[in-house]
């Protein structure tokens, strides 16, 4: 044992474990202060109908349409938009920037990015020669009320700052299954 205490003293490696330990202690051992940790977007619900920006556009809710999942028993498919449909049940798409998604047919919460399988929003955008589809994987989605006539609930869908919103919404529920 004294050998190898001596082997060490006499070698390079005590001056790169000292080194190494006087940077590890000045660089706080990897952890980063909190004023150094990115902050995120904020996944609480703001008081206000369902907006923000989507394709980096203003974007308000105008109309949407529940419908029950085919593939998905005791689900059903939200699609919002911030164009205006005076015929939801009778319209499958509503516009070129909308906010769809999947949810329980029942009061609850489902958070973005968790579940098995994942649980995901769509930002879906239509130009004039392509279709774009963004997942989102951050925020959450609270049915607060499903009825056969409406569904009501609220959202924080975050995928980049150019795809964003939060808020309230009311929509029309279609009892035709859909997929």
């Amino acid at each position: 044992m004294r050998n190898v205490f001596k082997w060490i003293c006499e070698s390079r490696l005590l001056g790169l474990i000292v080194a190494m330990t006087v940077v590890q202690v000045s660089m706080g051992c990897g952890k980063k202060s909190e004023a150094e940790e990115p902050s995120g977007p904020v996944l609480e619900y703001a008081d206000q109908d369902l907006q923000g920006v989507v394709d980096t556009k203003p974007w308000r809710i105008q109309s949407g349409v529940a419908r029950p999942s085919a593939m998905k028993p005791g689900q059903m498919r939200l699609s919002l938009s911030d164009e205006i449909e005076t015929d939801p049940c009778n319209s499958l798409a509503f516009g070129s920037r909308e906010v769809l998604t999947s949810v329980a047919q029942s009061a609850g919460e489902s958070v973005l990015g968790a579940g098995d399988p994942m649980q995901t929003a769509t930002f879906f955008i239509q130009t004039t020669s392509s279709s774009i589809n963004l997942i989102a994987t951050q925020g959450k989605i609270t049915i607060s009320s499903v009825t056969d006539q409406e569904v009501s609930g609220r959202a924080v869908i975050y995928m980049d700052d150019g795809n964003v919103v939060n808020g309230s919404f009311t929509i029309p529920f279609c009892p035709e299954v859909v997929d």
